[in-house]
Parts: C-alpha cells; structure tokens; sequence
C-alpha cells in the first residue's frame, strides 16, 4: 500500500505503444529525479481496443522500465472487464501478466468480480506481496 502524501503519476493506456512507452518513461524517470513521486498508474478503460490489444506489450514495458528503475512502485488500475463487455479469453490473463511480467506492487480493483479473483489468485498461486 502507497502512503498518504505520495504521488502516483498516470499513463493513459488508450493511446499508441509509442506514446505509452514515452509517457511511461517519463514517468519513471521523474520518479528518479523527484522523490515525491513514487510510482506510475496506468489509466484508461481496460475495456479499451487499444487497450486490449496491447496489455500484454505494456506488461512488458513495465517489465523493462522496472529493471532500469527497481525503486518505483507500479499500481494497475482494473475493473472493467466482465463478461459481456470482453471476449472470455481476456478475463483469463490480465491479474497474472499484471503480477508475473508487469511487476504491479499494488491493483486498484473497481469491481466485484476483479476483488474476487485477485484473492483467489493470491491464495492459490502467488502469495506475494502484491496480492
């Protein structure tokens, strides 16, 4: 859990992959220069095209940004998918690439059924510290 008085900055992922990695770079990098900022947030709605299409790319952005720069927290926002607004296949990969490759420390879970899996996923699988 993030403190009180820290600074996430956030990373619209609905735009292009070269847009994303810059923002997210940027990110990273301020958080090296300014210790008030400790973290990106990834935004947007999950349920995007875009943003479907390329969650897997952007788990491996954060992957690589977090080997050049440990010391930066990486928080998910989540929440949209259910069933009815994406195909099946996409309720099955996104909390484990998110924990696995993206190193998210800290997910914000807007709904029901996403609070439902992550504790199921971290009592069964990781038990990590970021469940």
């Amino acid at each position: 859990m993030l403190n009180r008085g820290t600074l996430l900055r956030v990373v619209i992922r609905a735009n292009a992959p070269e847009q994303v990695f810059a923002q997210c770079l940027f990110v990273f990098e301020l958080a090296r220069h300014d210790k008030r900022v400790v973290g990106i947030n990834l935004v947007a709605p999950e349920d995007d095209p875009i943003s479907l299409r390329d969650y897997t790319l952007h788990m491996r952005m954060l992957q690589y940004l977090s080997t050049l720069y440990p010391e930066v927290k990486i928080a998910l926002h989540a929440g949209e998918l259910t069933l009815g607004l994406v195909p099946p296949n996409e309720l099955r990969f996104h909390i484990r690439q998110a924990v696995e490759i993206g190193n998210v420390v800290e997910l914000d879970t807007g709904s029901i059924l996403w609070r439902r899996m992550m504790r199921w996923t971290c009592l069964t699988k990781w038990r990590s510290s970021a469940c």
